[in-house]
């Protein structure tokens, strides 16, 4: 059975700039999801298993809480598909930062396995590579407004849920910014802690502007938000003069 770790005191409500949440161990993930973070760990082949280990069981690949099947299937949003595939590159990129000689054969294996949408292996390895291939310019953004918290007093969870978000925010404008941080959001509840997910969306909400300068200064169209009216019959444009011929 894994051990339950002893609960942390709750820390006081502070200003920004957010506070990292406490915890027993540092630079880990917390919570009931802590064995999905670990998936990418192990000394046998498939090392790379996920493992619902608070519940006993094998999660089935592409399932998730957050999409599963609903009374009406017309009411989930596209994004909502997307969250298996962030999950999957969250364990990946938080593994590949604790265990670097993870051989790159077994992460393609591992995204194959755990995902059976080829859209979303897609979506998932563009997110590793991408966050990877820009991690210098996103830690030194998440530094910046982080102000007096450095990357590496941050919990690894946190620190690799953030870079997530950061390279959604400012390299993939089609992806709208209330999206990607909500998904943020849900990520940190789930693999770490409620004050997590407040100190994410504190930071994340800070790179809105320099993501808005990157996508071009506008914002992408969210998708929930009400169609834009037409103006009523006596405020619209008046339509050509009629032909008296």
């Amino acid at each position: 059975m894994p051990r339950v770790a002893p609960a942390a005191p709750s820390p006081a409500v502070r200003a920004e700039p957010p506070r990292p949440p406490p915890g027993d161990r540092p630079g880990r993930p917390r919570g009931r999801e802590a064995g999905d973070a670990r998936a990418l760990h192990g000394g046998t082949s498939d090392r790379l298993r996920l493992v619902a280990e608070h519940e006993g069981r094998t999660e089935p690949p592409d399932r998730s809480v957050a999409d599963r099947p609903t009374t009406d299937p017309a009411t989930r949003p596209t994004m909502t598909r997307r969250t298996r595939g962030r999950e999957i590159a969250l364990q990946v990129l938080y593994q590949l930062e604790q265990n670097p000689d993870i051989p790159p054969e077994e992460v393609r294996g591992f995204i194959h396995r755990r995902l059976r949408d080829p859209e979303l292996r897609r979506y998932a390895d563009e997110m590793i590579s991408g966050v990877r291939s820009n991690q210098r310019r996103l830690d030194e953004l998440i530094g910046k407004v982080a102000e007096n918290w450095s990357l590496e007093r941050m919990a690894a969870i946190d620190r690799n849920i953030l870079r997530l978000g950061a390279f959604e925010l400012l390299h993939r404008p089609e992806a709208p910014v209330k999206v990607v941080i909500n998904e943020a959001l849900e990520l940190a509840k789930r693999y770490s802690t409620a004050q997590s997910s407040r100190f994410v969306n504190g930071i994340l909400d800070r790179l809105q502007g320099p993501a808005l300068e990157s996508r071009g200064g506008t914002p992408p169209a969210d998708p929930d938000a009400p169609a834009e009216e037409a103006p009523p019959d006596s405020q619209a444009e008046p339509g050509p003069e009629p032909d008296p011929s």
